[in-house]
């Protein structure tokens, strides 16, 4: 009898087959196979993704997301664009042919910082609270200097914050780097569709204004 892995679309999440391996090692029947094996069907998003990074699957943390997210969708276990923990969430990235190095310099310069939050102050330090004057506001949770911020983000009159993760992930094969928002504990699917096209447009700022 076959297994059940053998049967995974060539792209998931519209990473292919071969992009996947090229970043991890392994093809999506491969870490399908694995996680499968490893009990990943009866847990949770959060505790598959410190999972393959504990165990050193994996060292990049936007990699063991996608991960997790794509074996999650393959299995059936979530609709389009919802974790099992995070409620509903998107990812939009771009690529550019800059340095991560530039690209993190211009993410948290006080330009950079007003295209894809607002015109405002934000201390980069966990625990820091910000206000912008557009009316967001929330608190930095992770700081990684030169490749991921993370922060919670509620828009003025919102009723909760969501959690926004910014990444810079080096693209060594077209010298380039690939920025990536993150966004997650999205209430609906249709709020998702709202946000998904907020942050698009943003990354179309970046790229006008540094591609």
């Amino acid at each position: 009898m076959a297994r059940e892995s053998e049967f995974m679309p060539e792209k998931i999440n519209n990473i292919s087959s071969a992009a996947v391996k090229k970043a991890t090692s392994r093809t999506w029947d491969q870490w399908i196979a694995l996680l499968d094996r490893l009990g990943a069907k009866k847990m949770v998003h959060r505790d598959i993704a410190r999972m393959i990074n504990s165990r050193k699957y994996i060292k990049s943390g936007w990699w063991c997301q996608m991960v997790t997210n794509s074996y999650e969708k393959a299995r059936g276990q979530l609709v389009l664009g919802q974790t099992a923990d995070a409620g509903f969430q998107i990812e939009v990235t771009k690529t550019l042919p800059i340095s991560p190095r530039r690209a993190w310099q211009r993410l948290i310069s006080p330009r950079g910082i007003q295209v894809w939050l607002g015109r405002g102050r934000i201390f980069l330090q966990r625990g820091k609270p910000y206000r912008m004057a557009n009316g967001v506001s929330g608190e930095l949770r992770t700081v990684h200097r030169g490749r991921r911020l993370r922060l919670t983000y509620q828009p003025r009159g919102a009723m909760s914050a969501s959690t926004l993760q910014i990444n810079v992930v080096p693209r060594q094969s077209i010298r380039g780097t690939c920025i990536g928002f993150h966004y997650e504990k999205l209430r609906s699917a249709k709020e998702r569709e709202s946000m998904r096209r907020h942050w698009q447009q943003v990354l179309r700022q970046i790229e006008q204004r540094w591609g």
